[in-house]
């Protein structure tokens, strides 16, 4: 019976990985941390498990005064890893134990390779970064590799849900490195920039758009040899609330400026501040990778790839890398030894087959439509599956007919949301482009353009025009697309019932070509517009 020892396994991440390696027989976990009492009450907790459980004190500061025994494998899963030596590491290799961690610290998982003569010497594997970085961002970008002669750039980062579990460990983590400046490759260069700054937003399936900032990992050092024809890599991650993503950029700057030396001293603080947000928010997060570059025959090359997860799931994901080398190592296919960042130690499919049973998703560069539909897309009349499964960007011409409303304040809602001109046999052309998650729709109704963002998230469909979105569910049928009107929001704020419309809005097929129609009634106020028309591509 093989013993695993976990360092930190009550806390957010450490009881994931019992969880998981619970299921597994004939071996003996040992659940650790500095508060017994804790890692008995998650043995308790875990009275179903299929191997034997066990508590046990240990303070990872005061390693050397533990007994190892006859310990196979030990996962150091007490963070913050910054404030931390390898003693623990050193410790294991000495005794002859396997040793892996969840460190996602830039200094503390390259310098891991320091202990690889040794480890090799005592037949040991020493793993470091055994998490969501660089563990599985590495798997993903190995995933696609196959795809590219070259990849170029890299923009990839996490955020996740605001009610998902975070432990002080965490928060401190993140406040290491908040304002502090930090190297990336950008353009071919080595460019200083500073963490949790270059705000911006990015658009997730499923789940919309996020806050991101700069974030400092071990990737932004390991990469440039693994993939060496690249020539920008960005990690970001954000936090769901705004208030707490903001509120946290405001704090990098004086942090940046050197008014706070150590802003991790913080991180109890913060967090409690952070609590009082939970009930806001959700339980969902994401990850994103898109990768840029040139094909096999040398062309411009882009893909995404997206991981949601809910139910508050989102922890397993930097918990799993570490439960998938434990069963590497026990049934002996693993057999690399040294001392080693935690890269290509396992591919894409194994993480995805690790968490099948988890709320966790993982979607590819595929049409919005494509996407929120799933198995009713292929309901839909073959001119309307044609023009929403489209490569990246696609545009279709025809014509139209426009009717606007006479009313005054429909004149001006009209304008405000510069919506298309009156007019008959309106020559039409609407250019498709998808990014993010979303896809951006161009309409040019002769010389007047209108634009829309649509988008998914909650298991509901949005539209964005100008200040107003529309919220949506989709009807399917073999005759036609309908769109069902749900709410409607400005500066998102959901309008009265004075102000939401009727909406008529159907996509069909007629003769082959793509169809049209879409009628738009405000209650009191009458008709807003209605327009009519085809489409093919040009």
């Amino acid at each position: 019976m093989h013993k695993i020892l976990v360092i930190g396994g009550y806390g957010v991440f450490g009881k994931r990985i019992c969880e998981r390696l619970c299921r597994i027989p004939d071996i003996e976990l040992v659940i650790a941390g500095r508060s017994v009492e804790k890692a008995q009450s998650l043995v308790e907790q875990l009275k179903n498990a299929e191997c034997k459980l066990s508590a046990k004190a240990i303070d990872i500061n005061n390693i050397q005064n533990t007994d190892l025994g006859n310990v196979f494998a030990l996962i150091n899963a007490s963070g913050p890893y910054h404030e931390q030596d390898y003693s623990v590491a050193e410790y294991c290799i000495e005794n002859g134990v396997h040793y892996i961690d969840l460190a996602d610290n830039r200094e503390f998982v390259k310098g891991i390779a320091a202990l690889d003569k040794t480890a090799k010497a005592k037949d040991v594997f020493v793993v470091s970064g055994a998490s969501t970085v660089p563990a599985l961002s590495s798997a993903v970008v190995d995933h696609f590799q196959e795809q590219f002669s070259e990849i170029h750039a890299l923009d990839y980062g996490v955020t996740p849900g605001n009610q998902t579990d975070r432990g002080v460990g965490t928060v401190a983590a993140i406040l290491s490195y908040v304002g502090k400046p930090f190297k990336t490759l950008i353009d071919g260069t080595s460019q200083r920039v500073y963490g949790w700054q270059n705000l911006h937003r990015t658009h997730y399936p499923a789940i919309g758009k996020r806050y991101m900032s700069n974030c400092d990992i071990p990737d932004l050092d390991l990469f440039q040899s693994r993939y060496p024809d690249l020539k920008t890599q960005r990690f970001y991650a954000g936090l769901e609330l705004g208030i707490l993503h903001v509120g946290l950029w405001f704090l990098s700057w004086p942090s940046r400026w050197s008014w706070i030396k150590h802003p991790e001293k913080l991180a109890g603080v913060l967090r409690q501040v952070s609590l009082w947000f939970y009930p806001l928010g959700s339980d969902k997060g994401g990850m994103h990778v898109k990768i840029e570059g040139l094909d096999q025959d040398n062309k411009p090359l882009q893909t995404e790839w997206y991981l949601i997860a809910d139910e508050g799931d989102g922890p397993y994901i930097p918990a799993t890398p570490s439960v998938i080398i434990i069963k590497k190592l026990l049934n002996g296919s693993l057999k690399e030894r040294g001392a080693v960042p935690c890269m290509g130690l396992f591919t894409l499919q194994e993480f995805m087959d690790e968490v099948c049973d988890l709320n966790i998703a993982q979607y590819t560069d595929e049409p919005l439509y494509v996407r929120y539909l799933k198995e009713r897309y292929v309901q839909l009349p073959q001119a309307v599956q044609d023009l929403h499964n489209f490569d990246k960007e696609a545009t279709y011409i025809g014509e139209c007919n426009v009717q606007r409303g006479a009313n005054p304040f429909c004149k001006f809602v009209a304008w405000m949301m510069s919506l298309p001109p009156q007019g008959q046999g309106h020559k039409l052309k609407v250019h498709f482009k998808r990014e993010g998650g979303a896809e951006h729709w161009t309409r040019h109704f002769g010389d007047k353009t209108f634009y829309s963002k649509q988008w998914d998230e909650g298991g509901t469909l949005y539209e964005q025009v100008n200040i107003t979105t529309l919220a949506f569910d989709i009807d399917v049928s073999k005759e036609k697309l309908s769109l069902k009107l749900k709410q409607v929001y400005t500066l998102g704020i959901p309008v009265g019932w004075l102000f939401k419309p009727k909406v008529i809005a159907e996509e069909s097929e007629q003769s082959g070509k793509f169809r049209v129609n879409v009628e738009v009634h405000l209650l009191v106020f009458g008709l807003l517009v209605k327009y009519s028309g085809w489409l093919e591509k040009a």
